[in-house]
């Protein structure tokens, strides 16, 4: 009889595990492609698939602004503000990442899932 229990407990102790195991899998591993550009405007929210080569143009508060993505990543090509400091702040690629152009009043950021041992900051 206690053979029995020992093999029976041993295919619960396998069931349980399996139930914690799978969705712990799901939930926390492994890396995403869901990646999206989100791009904001004044008045109206886009959003484009990171893995195709699209050129877009915005009308901001100033004037239009030329927003590329290629390769998975996304950046301003042109804008109409002076000192092109979105221009100049190169390319995003992971989520959260962000580039924006103040003065013309247009945001684009990468919103999806991050790899499951990304750094975002490390303190000291």
């Amino acid at each position: 009889m206690k053979v029995k229990a020992r093999i029976l407990d041993f295919f619960i102790l396998l069931i349980f595990a399996a139930a914690v195991i799978f969705p712990a899998i799901k939930i926390f591993g492994g890396k995403s492609t869901k990646k999206n550009l989100i791009v904001q405007t004044r008045t109206e929210k886009y959003a484009y698939a990171l893995d195709k080569e699209l050129h877009l143009e915005f009308e901001g508060l100033i004037g239009k602004s030329r927003i590329a993505v290629s390769d998975g990543n996304a950046w301003f090509e042109d804008s109409p503000c002076d000192n092109k400091i979105c221009v100049e702040s190169g390319k995003i690629n992971g989520p959260n990442q962000w580039a924006a152009c103040l003065p013309n009043g247009i945001i684009i950021y990468i919103e999806g899932e991050t790899e499951k041992e990304e750094v975002d900051a490390i303190a000291n």
